[in-house]
């Protein structure tokens, strides 16, 4: 089911990318809370990294990505907001429908997005990085955290 949440997310995002209006919506908007409006992939952690950087969270990691060939995945770490955060990034999008169906995926400790997902220690890290990234933090509300993960406006 979340398979299918995350292909209409996407084939959504692609509607809405060919609307005629001048003003695009922004990157971070969606029809519904938890469902991001663009369901970003990246190819390695080094490229997830550089993204975070350039919207302006600070993530430098602490070594190349390792292969993880059990999950196939890459993984590094770095620091943001003052917390040890742990990237992740899937070969395959369909490990992360796994992820989100493990009791791990809805924590609301982690941001995810198409193939992707960063581990923090507090759950508004988590929602505030997945916002910026236009992503999601499954269970962060419940969990605690004092923003949504994906809002359904925004004011540009």
């Amino acid at each position: 089911m979340a398979a299918t949440a995350l292909a209409a997310a996407a084939a959504a995002a692609s509607v809405v990318g060919c609307a005629s209006s001048s003003t695009p919506p922004p990157a971070n908007s969606s029809s519904a809370v938890g469902t991001p409006a663009t369901v970003s992939s990246y190819p390695t952690v080094a490229e997830l990294a550089k993204a975070l950087n350039d919207k302006g969270i600070a993530c430098k990691l602490s070594y190349a990505g390792l292969k993880d060939d059990a999950t196939k995945s890459e993984l590094s770490i770095c620091t943001i907001d003052d917390e040890q955060a742990t990237l992740r990034v899937w070969q395959d999008p369909t490990e992360v429908t796994k992820f989100l169906a493990s009791p791990d995926g809805q924590t609301g400790l982690v941001a995810v997005g198409g193939n992707w997902m960063i581990s923090f220690q507090t759950p508004a890290t988590a929602s505030r990085i997945a916002e910026t990234m236009g992503a999601t933090a499954p269970g962060a509300n419940a969990a605690g955290a004092s923003t949504t993960s994906a809002p359904s406006t925004t004011t540009p």
